[in-house]
């Protein structure tokens, strides 16, 4: 005789539901600090964002027209010196000057959906299917924004030299490549990082795993189709490929390693470094490539480099939190206190440096290149817009647009900024620093 069980009631059951849970960080030190949006929730330590979950407007810099221009005055009026009673004063010497431009890019983040989705999700649902992509659809659009803001534009990872040139779904990227911007998931593209060129198959790859503690480490793609542009199957992978964000290859706004670049031999906004020396950052440990921790002596060194620069005072620190533990713990293992920490306008922390007389926080971001910190002054660069934040593209007259006689709708976030450094040789730059 056969018994009642929760398989045979299975249809009487209902289901609890729980509050559905976001797997993902989303904390963005540098857009949050350049932005300057919204105001402290003294009990997060955090912006608070609007009630539709979008965070209030930027506190950018408004422009339209063809570029932003800089005018830069390089260095001091020469010519002048001591003379005798009888002497004869020097020639005078021109003052030197140039110029940076600085233009706007373009950034869109996508999603769709179907009415029947929309309209079934209105109640009795885990959430609400459109205001779901809604938030999620500017979550994304800021970590697109983040990562540019800690990168070379849109590169998320490198092949390493020993990648070999066959057809796979696992390529071996340098050491130090940055985990946090490659999670399973992403979607990325790779790309022959001289061109841009698909090498074959390398248009929106998902991200299916990794290995950080291989050697070199890898990652693992997916070999299904993410989407209609994008490839499938297996990857024609070379040691000449690198990871990029989906899409944006040679269109990304300009990120943090761009404007403090040490070597001195690029153009950064129409200005030749290798003419124009001032605008290239300062390397804090001038020239020293050997792995050491942050200490303050290595912080001091490199401070009286910037102030030789120019730059006496530094508004925040960022950088690896692996670097950065160690300088925190190397503190705590030689006081018996707790270090100091202060805390940015935008609520974010961090443990403080005090070599220049004033605090300044060292603040951990996870989207920071392994091993390296950068002390930072605000009033260097401006983050440009043609508007004051994102928005949702109406200028059709509607938000939602369809195609192809297609009934699901779509929604296009999009922002068009940049963040314009005025002086990059403010940026004292920590490389090759310990992360254990």
């Amino acid at each position: 005789m056969a018994d009642n069980s929760l398989s045979s009631a299975q249809s009487l059951l209902y289901d609890m539901r729980g509050p559905m849970q976001a797997l993902y960080p989303k904390d963005h030190v540098l857009l949050a600090e350049f932005s300057g949006v919204g105001a402290e929730d003294p009990s997060s330590g955090r912006v608070t964002p609007n009630s539709n979950g979008s965070l209030p407007a930027d506190n950018r810099e408004i422009f339209s027209g063809k570029q932003v221009r800089i005018p830069i005055d390089l260095h001091m009026l020469q010519g002048g010196g001591w003379v005798s009673e009888t002497g004869t004063i020097n020639d005078p010497i021109a003052a030197d000057f140039t110029e940076a431009h600085i233009n706007l890019a373009r950034v869109v983040q996508p999603t769709s959906i179907t009415i029947d989705l929309e309209e079934d999700s209105m109640d009795n649902s885990a959430a609400q299917g459109l205001a779901t992509l809604v938030r999620k659809t500017r979550e994304a659009l800021a970590e697109i924004v983040n990562d540019a803001m800690n990168t070379t534009g849109a590169t998320l990872a490198t092949a390493d030299t020993t990648q070999s040139s066959a057809g796979g779904l696992t390529l071996k990227v340098l050491a130090g490549t940055d985990f946090d911007k490659l999670y399973p998931g992403k979607v990325v593209d790779v790309l022959t990082a001289t061109t841009g060129a698909d090498p074959g198959q390398g248009l929106r790859r998902k991200i299916s795993s990794f290995s950080e503690t291989a050697s070199p480490p890898t990652i693992t793609f997916s070999t299904t189709q993410q989407a209609a542009d994008g490839g499938t199957g297996n990857i024609t992978l070379s040691n000449a490929v690198a990871v990029y964000t989906a899409g944006s290859y040679g269109q990304a706004m300009q990120g943090i390693e761009d404007a403090a670049n040490i070597s001195g031999t690029d153009t950064f906004e129409n200005v030749a470094r290798a003419t124009y020396p001032q605008f290239k950052a300062v390397d804090g440990r001038n020239g020293t490539t050997t792995t050491v921790p942050l200490t303050d002596a290595l912080l001091d060194a490199g401070v009286l480099l910037g102030q030789r620069n120019g730059a006496f005072y530094w508004d925040f620190g960022i950088g690896d939190p692996s670097a950065i533990n160690v300088f925190k713990n190397g503190k705590i293992s030689m006081v018996r206190y707790t270090p100091d920490v202060a805390k940015l306008q935008s609520g974010f922390q961090g443990i403080v440096y005090n070599g220049t007389g004033q605090p300044i926080p060292i603040v951990p971001e996870r989207k920071h290149n392994v091993g390296q910190v950068k002390l930072i002054r605000k009033d260097a660069a401006t983050l440009y817009g043609r508007r004051r934040g994102p928005d949702f593209e109406d200028s059709t007259g509607a938000i939602f647009m369809r195609f192809s006689r297609a009934l699901p709708k779509e929604m296009w976030l999009v922002d068009r900024l940049q963040w314009g450094w005025h002086n990059p040789g403010s940026i004292v730059r920590y490389d090759n620093l310990a992360t254990s």
